[in-house]
């Protein structure tokens, strides 16, 4: 981080010394569950980029009617 110049990220170290662990799922299928965690955490980041741009397009829209745009065809004026 320091050779990026990351100043303020929100990173820890953790130990594991002395730690025990609990088997999730079946023996020997970790890399399947591991997928099928993958794949459900990639549609949530699409899901999520469909949210964002409808946002931004709401708000663009909204501006783009509220903004008077050249001059009047009867008037002349801005």
């Amino acid at each position: 981080e320091h050779k990026l110049g990351i100043h303020a990220s929100p990173t820890c170290v953790m130990s594991y010394e002395g730690a025990t662990a609990e088997l999730v799922g079946q023996p020997n299928q970790g890399l399947a569950h591991m997928f099928v965690m993958m794949n459900a955490a990639r549609l949530a980041v699409g899901v999520e980029g469909v949210g964002v741009a409808e946002r931004a397009y709401q708000h663009a829209l909204a501006y783009a009617l509220d903004r008077r745009q050249g001059r009047s065809v009867w008037t002349g004026e801005a």
